[in-house]
């Protein structure tokens, strides 16, 4: 019996190894005649298909590398510098993901009439179909714009059903917002790297190939904006301001222990990313969203200490009498609003836009600003007006009522969350709220000079937020009970 389990076995492993080598033949004859690029093009395909395949079957598996992938695309599109859709894929692999859960048994349990009893969720449907509907809109000159920004807002709504539905109790939200956090603190690790040891190969000949990507990195002083895994320094500071949002909601509402200590480490790593990334709104944003955080918990002893300690620090940072720091002194400048040049000019710039949105109440059309508009709609008005802000881009491009409906969205979910937090008395949910809340709020600043929402993986953080603080809100009831 033994020798017929080891020849058994043998007889096993050779079959392994021959199956291998015949599907290791079709990659290595392609990279022998097309070249290294091509083989893994076709590698990276054949594993698309098979994340693909498993996301429909298992869809919480699917939410996890939807999150992760989000995370690595623009790494990827640097090191494989090619024109591979890495964003499509992402919205294919989410919209299977989606299809999985929609049509798994557990979706019995999550019935979709509760999903529409929230008035966030409804106003949210009422938003995605307005921008479809917006495809007939005469002035735009091509619908390219328009497919690429509605495919991405549908794939962010199916991210919200995903968290929503599919994550249905809080052991689940818990594990999925700490699995989110920690894709955010490689990140900032990754950034600091940058920061210490320079930009991999990869990545300066990605900044090279560009004129516009060496001005928009390189500030005047000579120092490269560090952007990390992300688009570009902007999403990455803006993402670093929420993380650290976080990180300060859970050292404010944790007993202190050496859990205590390792989120604060965690907080400077994110903060110092933060200031690499140069990116003055995410300064900002990262102020507000302390703020918030300090008048949400503001009757604790710990927010006090708290809140001393972020004043000092900040009192600090303006007078400290050292100026031969670049980065320093940009996160200064970020709080000179009265001398801040670029400030000035964006407010100039939403001056000179208002008429044209008040006799555009549906807006210009998708993709007809900044870059994308000369692209794609080089002869219409707002070809190449830089927007600089999420709430005018909506309104430029998709009118004032489309803007009126973003803002209720976001006072929907912020009211929604504060009611939830101050009606539970148990620790755990109130983390749990709170966090997300000061990620929501962080967010929603940003989008006032920045396009902070909208972009992968940033609106991971916003949507997976708000679908928490939704879904917690419905069943706080039962929750209050566990």
């Amino acid at each position: 019996m033994k020798f017929a389990s080891t020849y058994n076995i043998s007889i096993a492993k050779n079959n392994i190894l021959l199956l291998s080598v015949i599907l290791c033949a079709p990659f290595i004859y392609l990279m022998n005649k097309t070249g290294v690029k091509t083989g893994f093009l076709f590698i990276g395909i054949c594993l698309s298909l098979l994340i693909a395949f498993i996301s429909l079957y298992k869809f919480t598996l699917g939410i996890y590398l939807s999150t992760c992938l989000g995370f690595i695309i623009f790494t990827l599109s640097r090191l494989i510098y090619s024109d591979i859709p890495w964003g499509t894929g992402l919205e294919i692999l989410i919209f299977t993901t989606t299809l999985g859960m929609l049509a798994s048994q557990k979706i019995k349990d999550n019935p979709l009439s509760l999903f529409f009893k929230n008035p966030f969720v409804i106003i949210f449907t009422i938003y995605l179909l307005y921008i479809f509907i917006s495809v007939v809109n005469p002035a735009m000159e091509s619908k390219l714009g328009w497919i690429m920004e509605f495919k991405r807002l549908l794939s962010l709504y199916c991210f919200f059903l995903l968290i929503y539905i599919g994550l249905g109790n809080i052991k689940q939200y818990y594990l999925f917002s700490r699995f989110l956090l920690l894709l955010c603190i490689i990140a900032a690790v990754y950034g600091c790297i940058q920061q210490f040891f320079g930009f991999a190969d990869f990545e300066m000949n990605y900044i090279l190939r560009s004129e516009a990507r060496k001005k928009l990195l390189f500030m005047i002083s000579g120092v490269k904006r560090k952007f990390s895994l992300f688009s570009d320094p902007s999403s990455f500071g803006i993402t670093m301001a929420a993380s650290a949002s976080i990180l300060l909601s859970i050292i404010g509402n944790i007993k202190f222990s050496r859990n205590t200590l390792i989120c604060i480490i965690l907080l400077i790593i994110s903060l110092m990313s933060l200031a690499f990334s140069g990116t003055r709104t995410a300064y900002l944003a990262f102020s507000a969203g302390a703020c918030f955080f300090l008048l949400l918990t503001v009757n604790k002893l710990a927010t006090r200490v708290l809140g001393v300690f972020l004043l000092f620090a900040f009192a600090v940072i303006m007078v400290i009498p050292i100026y031969s720091n670049p980065t320093l002194n940009r996160v200064r400048s970020a709080f000179d609003l009265g001398n801040e040049a670029s400030l000035n000019v964006r407010d100039v710039n939403r001056k000179s836009i208002q008429p044209y949105m008040l006799t555009h109440p549906l807006g210009g059309g998708l993709g007809t600003t900044s870059g994308n508009g000369i692209k794609n709609n080089p002869n219409h008005f707002l070809a190449g007006f830089e927007t600089d802000s999420g709430y005018l881009k909506t309104a430029t491009e998709s009118g004032w009522i489309a803007l009126i409906l973003l803002l209720v969205q976001y006072y929907l979910i912020l009211k929604t969350g504060l009611t939830t937090y101050f009606n539970t008395n148990k620790k755990s949910i109130k983390l749990l709220i709170s966090s997300c809340l000061v990620c929501v709020f962080t967010f929603s600043v940003a989008q006032y000079a920045q396009v902070a929402i909208g972009q992968f993986p940033d609106s991971f953080l916003f949507y997976g937020a708000s679908a928490i603080i939704i879904r917690t809100s419905l069943t706080l009831p039962q929750n209050n009970k566990t």
